[in-house]
């Protein structure tokens, strides 16, 4: 009953020390389990049987980014930041992969986790990152204008047009985010983002024209 293999993949964690081998074979074995929150949970339980770097377990999770549900490819992407080392390659082009998938939900999880994977200035992930600025799924372009000024360096020409860009947005908690978002990318008296700011003033959402009051 696979009510019951998901609470024993859920008991485990509490009933052994990390890295006790046994538990983490039988966690990693009901990632092929044929119930999907048994494979969400399996996931999970990893996280909390393993120390950062068992190559095992990031090779097993990795693998779930492929899986056929979105529950269980979101669970992969927010867990890989947990199992590895900033600058961790395979795991960083394995979650850039994920701003292609085809379910918004997973797209902004690799979007938020990409900043934990990686350091200050990787190009690789600026770049992806700004590619979902222009996303048709506000959720994704909310969170890659949230995620750019934890990617950058203040003063980052590219990131601080991208997100100006974005203070002209259809949908409000983007032109939000963007609003917040500025400040950290700027240092005090950039006259085009105090410019660009102040437009929002008069924005016809309150939460926005708060936002730049603030």
């Amino acid at each position: 009953i696979w009510t019951v293999r998901q609470a024993a993949v859920q008991a485990l964690p509490l009933l052994v020390e990390k890295g006790h081998e046994g538990s983490i074979a039988a966690v990693t074995g009901r990632l092929k389990d044929g119930i999907w929150t048994v494979r969400q949970a399996a996931v999970q339980a990893l996280l909390l049987l393993v120390e950062k770097g068992h190559e095992g377990s990031i090779a097993a999770v990795t693998g779930c980014l492929k899986d056929g549900y979105e529950y269980v490819r979101k669970a992969a992407v927010q867990a890989l930041p947990l199992l590895v080392e900033k600058g961790h390659e395979g795991s960083i082009a394995a979650v850039t992969g994920c701003l292609e998938d085809y379910e918004p939900d997973v797209q902004q999880a690799a979007v938020q986790a990409l900043p934990l994977l990686v350091e200050k200035g990787h190009e690789g992930s600026i770049a992806a990152v700004t590619g979902r600025l222009k996303d048709g799924i506000w959720t994704v372009q909310e969170a890659a204008v949230q995620a750019l000024p934890l990617l950058v360096e203040k003063g980052h020409e590219g990131s601080i047009a991208a997100v100006t860009g974005c203070l002209k947005d259809d949908i409000w908690p983007v032109r939000q985010a963007a609003v917040q978002a500025l400040p950290l990318l700027v240092e005090k008296g950039h006259e085009g983002s105090i410019a660009a700011v102040t437009g929002r003033l008069k924005d016809g959402i309150w939460t926005v024209r708060q936002a730049a009051v603030q």
